[in-house]
């Protein structure tokens, strides 16, 4: 059997479904201002607490009636400048956001490594787009470097 979720952290859960700031929501649930965003850590970790914020944010979501439809929706509109005081940022971000609902609307990248010296080749591998970001470009903590390049489709 699990141990329950003490009276504060319980608390952290109902604050951090409020604004999904982590450190804010330590503090407000009584955490010192200090270790907050320790403890955050620590408690979203903790598969109790993911559960916990999970069930907070579907309530949260059916009592305001918030769906992937509706925010499709409200995307579509930006992306097609119909909303008030949309801009070209939120038009590209909008499109970009509407793009990740669309398969391989983010093509598999294919990333070429090198030594740390960044001049022998050491092979390549190809890792979907999403993922090709976090290699980064050039060379990595270790002096080797990666390469990316859209793979062959």
């Amino acid at each position: 059997m699990t141990k329950p979720l003490s009276p504060r952290t319980l608390r952290f859960c109902e604050e951090f479904a409020v604004d999904m700031n982590g450190g804010a929501a330590a503090i407000r649930a009584g955490y010192a201002e200090k270790s907050a965003a320790q403890h955050a850590s620590r408690a979203l970790a903790d598969p109790r607490v993911k559960t916990r914020i999970d069930s907070l944010l579907a309530k949260q979501a059916e009592r305001i009636e918030l769906n992937a439809d509706w925010i499709v929706s409200r995307l579509m509109k930006e992306a097609e400048g119909d909303g008030k005081d949309t801009t070209q940022a939120g038009r590209v971000r909008a499109l970009e956001l509407l793009g990740k609902r669309v398969p391989n609307f983010f093509p598999p990248q294919k990333l070429a490594l090198t030594d740390p010296s960044g001049t022998r080749p050491l092979g390549c591998i190809v890792v979907p787009a999403k993922e090709a970001a976090s290699y980064g470009d050039g060379p990595t903590d270790s002096g080797g470097g990666v390469e990316t390049h859209a793979a062959p489709g």
